[in-house]
């Protein structure tokens, strides 16, 4: 969820900073740094809710698979 949440929230600010640098550009570093990040976080970071979405789909067999006594070794 929290992937998404992020993304939603990178979506919003590049958006912001593509109207301000068409609007009248003041301060454009910032503004093309901020799209630079979220595009980094959309092709980089967001992909990972593919693997953990096959982690939580996979279950918990593999860790509920250890008993009282492999914890206490």
């Amino acid at each position: 969820m929290a992937l998404t949440v992020i993304g939603y929230l990178w979506s919003r600010m590049a958006g912001v900073a593509g109207q301000q640098l068409e609007a009248d550009g003041a301060n454009k570093p910032l503004l093309e740094s901020k799209q630079v990040s979220a595009r980094f976080y959309f092709e980089k970071l967001l992909p990972e809710i593919h693997w953990l979405l096959g982690d939580i789909k996979t279950g918990k067999d593999s860790l509920m698979a250890f008993n009282d006594d492999h914890w206490a070794a």
